[in-house]
Protein backbone atom coordinates (compact mmCIF):
# COMPACT_ATOMS: atom_id res chain seq x y z
CA UNK A 1 0.00 0.00 0.00
CA UNK A 2 1.71 3.25 -1.19
CA UNK A 3 0.03 6.59 0.34
CA UNK A 4 -3.14 4.73 1.50
CA UNK A 5 -4.31 3.34 -2.21
CA UNK A 6 -3.52 -0.04 -2.77
CA UNK A 7 -0.30 -0.92 -5.16
CA UNK A 8 -1.90 -2.82 -8.49
CA UNK A 9 1.56 -3.42 -9.49
CA UNK A 10 2.80 -5.41 -6.40
CA UNK A 11 -0.96 -7.27 -6.03
CA UNK A 12 -0.55 -8.48 -10.03
CA UNK A 13 3.27 -9.69 -9.29
CA UNK A 14 1.86 -12.36 -6.48
CA UNK A 15 -0.99 -13.77 -8.68
CA UNK A 16 -0.16 -16.57 -10.06
CA UNK A 17 -2.82 -16.51 -12.84
CA UNK A 18 -4.46 -13.90 -14.37
CA UNK A 19 -7.47 -13.67 -16.32
CA UNK A 20 -8.98 -10.77 -18.64
CA UNK A 21 -12.16 -10.94 -19.51
CA UNK A 22 -15.10 -8.63 -20.67
CA UNK A 23 -18.73 -8.42 -18.94
CA UNK A 24 -21.42 -9.05 -21.01
CA UNK A 25 -25.19 -8.52 -20.33
CA UNK A 26 -27.19 -11.22 -21.26
CA UNK A 27 -30.79 -12.39 -20.53
CA UNK A 28 -31.40 -13.02 -17.10
CA UNK A 29 -30.48 -16.11 -15.39
CA UNK A 30 -31.38 -16.97 -11.64
CA UNK A 31 -28.09 -19.29 -10.62
CA UNK A 32 -24.71 -19.01 -11.47
CA UNK A 33 -24.27 -20.94 -14.47
CA UNK A 34 -21.16 -22.08 -16.23
CA UNK A 35 -20.51 -23.07 -19.52
CA UNK A 36 -17.14 -24.81 -20.65
CA UNK A 37 -16.98 -25.04 -24.33
CA UNK A 38 -14.28 -27.45 -25.75
CA UNK A 39 -12.90 -25.98 -29.28
CA UNK A 40 -10.20 -28.73 -29.75
CA UNK A 41 -7.96 -30.23 -28.15
CA UNK A 42 -5.96 -27.30 -27.06
CA UNK A 43 -8.31 -24.38 -25.75
CA UNK A 44 -11.49 -24.37 -24.50
CA UNK A 45 -13.67 -21.04 -23.46
CA UNK A 46 -15.31 -20.78 -20.32
CA UNK A 47 -17.86 -18.43 -19.63
CA UNK A 48 -19.94 -17.33 -16.33
CA UNK A 49 -23.51 -16.28 -16.04
CA UNK A 50 -25.01 -14.73 -13.42
CA UNK A 51 -28.59 -12.27 -13.37
CA UNK A 52 -27.53 -10.51 -16.28
CA UNK A 53 -24.23 -10.25 -16.43
CA UNK A 54 -21.67 -13.06 -18.17
CA UNK A 55 -18.06 -12.95 -18.86
CA UNK A 56 -16.06 -15.87 -20.48
CA UNK A 57 -12.35 -16.29 -21.03
CA UNK A 58 -9.97 -19.09 -22.83
CA UNK A 59 -8.54 -21.46 -20.97
CA UNK A 60 -5.14 -23.48 -22.51
CA UNK A 61 -5.79 -27.53 -21.87
CA UNK A 62 -2.24 -28.42 -22.30
CA UNK A 63 -2.02 -29.39 -18.46
CA UNK A 64 0.95 -31.24 -19.00
CA UNK A 65 3.44 -28.65 -20.80
CA UNK A 66 1.78 -25.92 -18.46
CA UNK A 67 2.96 -28.15 -15.43
CA UNK A 68 6.42 -28.12 -16.80
CA UNK A 69 6.46 -24.10 -16.76
CA UNK A 70 5.01 -23.39 -13.75
CA UNK A 71 8.22 -25.66 -11.81
CA UNK A 72 9.92 -23.39 -13.59
CA UNK A 73 9.14 -20.21 -11.68
CA UNK A 74 8.58 -21.84 -8.79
Amino acid sequence: MKDNKIDEAAVAADDAVAVKAALATVGATERLQYHISAGNNKVAQVTLAWETSALSFMVDTQVDQKMEQFKSQF
